[in-house]
């Protein structure tokens, strides 16, 4: 009777621990994606910035890396729903 409460008590254990480890490895993903966005926005900035000094070149560079950090912000969020939600 003490080693299946024991068993049971390890297993309840070890669940939470797993649960919590895929919450971490979630955030950690979101948090990453998060990073790619700030970059990618940086390189939409200064691509804006080209298009001031040069409109000859055309605005392609700007949408790319702009739809590029908001498809990267939306992922990160979507992590972060993941991690929250894990049961």
């Amino acid at each position: 009777m003490k080693i299946v409460l024991l068993v049971r008590a390890l297993k309840a254990l070890w669940q939470r621990i797993w649960r919590s480890t895929i919450r971490i490895f979630h955030l950690f993903i979101s948090f990453l994606f998060l990073a790619f966005a700030m970059l990618a926005g940086q390189k939409a900035f200064l691509a804006w910035q080209d298009y001031k000094d040069r409109p000859e070149e055309g605005l392609w560079l700007f949408y790319a890396t702009g739809g590029i950090s908001v498809m990267l912000v939306i992922f990160a969020l979507y992590s972060m729903l993941k991690a929250r939600t894990l049961r």
